[in-house]
């Protein structure tokens, strides 16, 4: 095996773990898998990380670091936020499943549209402290539903059509019913 780069072998490493995530339950992953399948000795994992739950960690970072960046926060563009957050997803939907498939970030889907959503916090006017945080978990907890649901279904259906979806559940259960351009 050739020497690399450590950022190279980090990355490889990483993308062995994405792949064997897609074929396997991580419980039946080994450190040896990892090595084997990215074409690295095993003391290459171990330069790197302590336990193959470090690379699910640093890959669920390395997809919220690369979410695109949202210029505006105005009502009338969290349409086109959602379509650009969708077309992430789509971009990166063998990773999301594989973060899925670990079973070790059941929140994770939900960090996602958090991310999106805490920029439009303010549209939905809700004073009240606990009861915005109830509706603001409603709102992601569907919104993750429906992004999960389009990927079960092989993210056949357009993006614009999931981010008005996502925008019109967000829109109706704080009681919103506005009409945005393009929804």
């Amino acid at each position: 095996m050739e020497r690399k780069e450590p950022s190279q072998s980090r990355q490889e490493m990483k993308d062995a773990m994405i792949a064997l995530l897609l074929e396997n339950k991580f419980e039946d992953i080994s450190i040896k898998d990892i090595t084997d399948r990215a074409g690295l000795h095993r003391s290459t994992f171990y330069a790197y990380y302590t336990c193959k739950h470090d690379i699910i960690d640093e890959i669920q970072k390395d997809l919220v670091d690369s979410l695109p960046v949202f210029q505006s926060s105005r009502k009338e563009d969290m349409l086109s936020s959602f379509s650009s957050f969708v077309e992430f997803v789509k971009r990166n939907v063998s990773i999301v499943i594989a973060i899925r498939n670990s079973g070790l970030a059941p929140s994770f889907g939900a960090t996602l549209v958090a991310s999106v959503m805490r920029r439009y916090d303010y549209i939905f006017g809700i004073s009240d402290d606990s009861l915005k945080e109830a509706t603001y978990v409603y709102c992601i907890n569907g919104i993750q539903g429906v992004i999960n649901d389009w990927i079960d279904k092989g993210c056949v259906a357009k993006i614009d059509t999931i981010a008005s979806i996502s925008v019109r559940l967000a829109f109706n259960t704080v009681g919103l019913r506005e009409d945005l351009t393009g929804m």
